[in-house]
């Protein structure tokens, strides 16, 4: 899948380390956190331009992941490097430990968490396999769980603007 036009590369020092990272829209920052090339392309290309995605790159080559990406220091880093103190994040299964982790190590940081898992469409999922849990980390911060068609796209792409929404509701701290 090719990029959008207004997706810019850039590049920081996060932690000691070169840092790639993607990024598109404006207004408030998302910083997305996944291992599967394809899902960001999607993700980039399809959210909101109203909402400021950031997705670092975290592949070293092919199959093979930077050892740093599973470490919630790195993460901070990462944002103090973009001058960025509260994102939300979105985090497929691979980073839902490291997201969860940096969230309850400094909840001032993190506005909302949504973690995204490939599962086979079940009982309680709607047409577009999209099925959702919300509720709150023990730090207070608002969580929602997706779960959506197991390697499709199209379901994804669908339940964005659910997701959208859920990142774009205004929170007590922001």
């Amino acid at each position: 899948m090719a990029l959008h036009d207004e997706v810019v590369r850039a590049g920081v020092v996060a932690g000691g380390v070169d840092t790639r990272y993607l990024g598109t829209g404006r207004g408030a920052p998302v910083l997305v956190l996944t291992d599967d090339p394809a899902r960001r392309a999607v993700l980039l290309e399809h959210f909101p331009r109203g909402l400021r995605i950031i997705a670092p790159d975290l592949h070293k080559g092919p199959h093979e992941w930077v050892a740093w990406r599973d470490d919630p220091a790195w993460l901070a880093s990462f944002l103090d490097a973009l001058g960025l103190w509260r994102v939300a994040v979105v985090a497929d299964a691979a980073l839902a430990a490291t997201s969860v982790a940096m969230a309850l190590a400094a909840p001032g940081r993190v506005a909302s968490l949504v973690l995204l898992q490939n599962g086979l469409v079940s009982e309680g999922q709607d047409e577009d396999g999209f099925d959702a849990q919300t509720g709150l980390l023990t730090s207070g911060i608002p969580l929602l769980a997706v779960w959506v068609g197991a390697g499709d796209a199209g379901s994804l792409t669908r339940t964005l603007p659910r997701i959208a929404d859920f990142l774009a509701t205004p929170r007590a701290e922001d």
